[in-house]
C-alpha cells in the first residue's frame, strides 16, 4: 500500500514546487490541483503529484498521527489454521 506524503511548499516554480519533506527538497508537479497555491501552502502528494491542498490544521492533524506511536496488537492465527492435521484412519 502506497501513502502519501504531506508536504510544505517552499519555492513555487510554474507547474512545479520545491517542497520539504523531512531533511529533503521534493520537487512535486502541481498540474493536478484545482485551486492556486502559496509558498508556506501544505499539501497532500502522491508519486511526485499533489493531490489538494491541506489547511494547516488539518495538516497538523495528520502530521500527528504518523507520528504518533503504533499501539494496535498484532492479528491472531485463527485456531484452524495451526492445528495440525489429523492422519486419515
Amino acid at each position: 500500500m502506497c501513502l502519501g506524503e504531506i508536504v510544505r511548499l517552499e519555492l513555487l516554480d510554474g507547474p512545479t514546487a520545491t517542497a520539504r519533506l523531512g531533511e529533503r527538497n521534493l520537487t512535486v508537479s502541481l498540474v493536478t490541483l484545482d485551486e492556486p497555491v502559496a509558498v508556506g501552502d501544505w499539501v497532500l502528494t502522491h508519486s511526485g503529484f499533489a493531490l489538494r491542498r491541506l489547511d494547516p490544521e488539518e495538516a497538523a492533524a495528520a502530521l500527528s498521527l504518523r507520528s504518533a506511536p503504533h499501539t494496535s496488537t498484532p492479528p491472531t492465527t485463527p485456531d484452524h489454521l495451526t492445528t495440525p492435521l489429523e492422519d486419515d484412519p
